[in-house]
């Protein structure tokens, strides 16, 4: 098992896709570095939201009453009568609504973090796939078992090696994109609300657990589909029919898509809205508010993870090599 091993990461690190992936997470790196010092650069300073927000709050203390007022005369009765009691009200304005989490450092980290998943995810599975479809495609897969005839160890050495391999892009983009980020936003004004520090930190580890998972992932397809272009496509389906379309079709679905997961692991959990129909028999036209926590999207990962790596097996194990 340990020559297996040895043999593959040889293999594994001569490849030039593994170069070229590498390379384009050192490029969207420096991409996504240079975004985030643009968007910092453009936010209002303090002073900007501060004069803002009294502009705001003093037009509210002036003219709210008529707003409401305004508001009752020119909704029909019935639409009144199934809306909401505070319909039209209008709140007053409090400084966090035009400072938000965007206004702290840690608030723009996370939404540059959320970029990177993507990437990780993207490269991870294309590397993971890639290293196995190679051998099927161009019949070395016949030589490994000429070499070593049983079939479990060569399945098991090539889904760690690859599944080990899926960190180097993560960690190509959190040795430069993690204190980029960092720097970058610190160019600005902005400044780590409490425990915002740890938690960036935190998140940028778990990227590597993303990295791990989507190589296993593209690995055990590798095996069922035996081309990187299959895999591709039937990740783009995937993403396409169930991730978007059913997420966000289907009420309660998208707490069971990988994409989903994926976010409520590495952010340690996962918040979004839906909104009911409005107006109609009484519904209420506030957000419906969706949590999933960080362990319950774990353990799903994990089934996932098992999951596939055992159809790999069972097909590899099944199937004509040749």
């Amino acid at each position: 098992m340990t020559r297996l091993i040895k043999a593959e990461f040889r293999r594994a690190f001569a490849r030039g896709i593994t170069k070229g992936v590498l390379l384009l997470a050192l490029l969207f790196a420096g991409f996504t570095i240079f975004a985030m010092h643009q968007q910092v650069s453009n936010m209002p300073t303090q002073a900007e939201v501060q004069q803002t927000f009294r502009f705001a709050h003093d037009d509210w203390a002036k003219n709210h009453q008529r707003y409401e007022k305004d508001c009752l005369a020119s909704t029909p009765e019935s639409e009144r009568n199934n809306a909401p009691t505070d319909f039209c009200d209008f709140p007053e304005p409090k400084l966090s609504d035009f400072v938000g989490q965007n206004g702290t450092l840690g608030g723009v980290l996370k939404q540059g973090t959320s970029g990177l998943l993507m990437v990780a995810a993207l490269a991870a599975l294309v590397l993971g796939a890639s290293l196995v479809c190679a051998e099927f495609t161009s019949g070395s897969m016949m030589t490994w078992l000429t070499f070593e005839p049983q079939r479990i160890p060569v399945y098991a050495s090539k889904v760690l090696v690859a599944t080990l391999m899926g960190l180097l892009p993560v960690l190509v983009l959190v040795a430069i994109a993690g204190p980029g980020f960092w720097l970058a936003g610190s160019s600005g004004e902005l400044e780590f609300a409490a425990g915002e520090q740890s938690t960036y930190l935190a998140t940028l580890g778990r990227l590597f657990g993303v990295g791990m998972f989507c190589s296993l992932i593209g690995t055990a397809l590798g095996f069922v589909l035996r081309h990187t272009t299959a895999v591709l496509g039937f990740a783009a389906v995937w993403l396409i029919a169930v991730e978007l379309i059913g997420g966000n079709s289907i009420a309660d679905a998208r707490r069971w898509t990988i994409g989903a997961a994926l976010s409520a692991f590495v952010d340690h959990g996962k918040e979004w809205e839906t909104y009911p129909p409005c107006y109609s028999g009484g519904a209420d036209c506030r957000p419906v508010i969706h949590w999933l926590g960080f362990w319950p999207a774990t353990s799903y990962l994990l089934v996932v993870a098992v999951v596939g790596f055992l159809i790999g097996l069972a097909t590899f194990r099944r199937r004509d090599v040749g």
